[in-house]
């Protein structure tokens, strides 16, 4: 960041490590929020909602997903956590919907294994 202070994908990259970690959340909320200002993409409004995620902060988590879809409708990952916040919510239904349209749309993506358990367990429920 130093080296490219302008840079909105090495301040969007510092966010998500940040939420990631659980750490610096307000830093990583003000670095994804600058990052999406300077480049409104849908892998860069999927951080911000993420860092909402981290921060308990589901409702805007859930806004930011949805915008990042509309953008990126056939992105695995923002389904994925789209569905984790519903689960936060409360929203069951919606929850399951998003965790299995991920799936339906990648089989393999990177997250599937833990967006199987998260099924499991909603269904459990």
């Amino acid at each position: 960041l130093e080296k490219m202070p302008e840079s909105a994908l090495t301040r969007n990259q510092l966010a998500w490590l940040y939420a990631e970690k659980g750490e610096n959340l307000d830093e990583a909320l003000k670095l994804a929020e600058e990052a999406e200002q300077a480049r409104p993409a849908a892998g860069i409004i999927d951080t911000v909602g993420w860092v909402y995620y981290k921060r308990d902060e589901y409702d805007k988590a859930v806004e930011k997903f949805q915008k990042a879809i509309e953008l990126s409708p056939l992105q695995p990952t923002i389904r994925y956590h789209l569905g984790l916040a519903y689960a936060k919510q409360g929203n069951k239904e919606m929850a399951l919907q998003e965790l299995n349209n991920a799936i339906r749309i990648d089989p393999g993506f990177k997250e599937v294994e833990d967006t199987r358990k998260v099924i499991e367990e909603l269904q459990a429920q």
